[in-house]
């Protein structure tokens, strides 16, 4: 057994050393047949040397482009943050503003009640 698993290591190393059959078989004309059907294929959807320029100038563009909206994005998320954390302000002074009611309030009814308190003794 330990014959057979020595054979199928090196077997499997073999294998990946050598080329699938495909690669194998190919020719230099065959390869260089194979870009020239690529670059009739591009020629068809409009590619030329001369208008090489033309899309590496849009490229440019295009990157200029994402780099402006990769700025305005973070200025957003920064503006998105800083109105976060506004709100989370705004939301403990709500906070602070009923206490400060609730405790005027209890205040009020604290001095409607001494008031009757102390009427209501004098009156005695």
């Amino acid at each position: 057994m330990g014959k057979k698993q020595g054979r199928k290591a090196g077997n499997s190393k073999n294998k990946s050393a050598s080329p699938p059959a495909k690669e194998r078989s190919s020719s230099p004309a065959t390869d260089q047949s194979w870009t020239e059907n690529d670059f009739d294929e591009m020629r068809e959807e409009g590619f030329s040397p001369s208008n090489f320029s033309e899309l590496k100038e849009e490229l440019r563009t295009q990157r200029k482009e994402t780099k402006n909206l990769e700025r305005k994005v973070e200025e957003l998320m920064a503006r998105v943050i800083n109105a976060e954390k506004v709100i989370n302000e705004m939301k403990e002074m709500k906070t602070m503003t009923r206490k400060y009611v609730t405790n005027a309030q209890a205040s009020v009814t604290d001095s409607i009640n001494w008031k009757k308190e102390y009427q209501r003794l004098r009156i005695k």
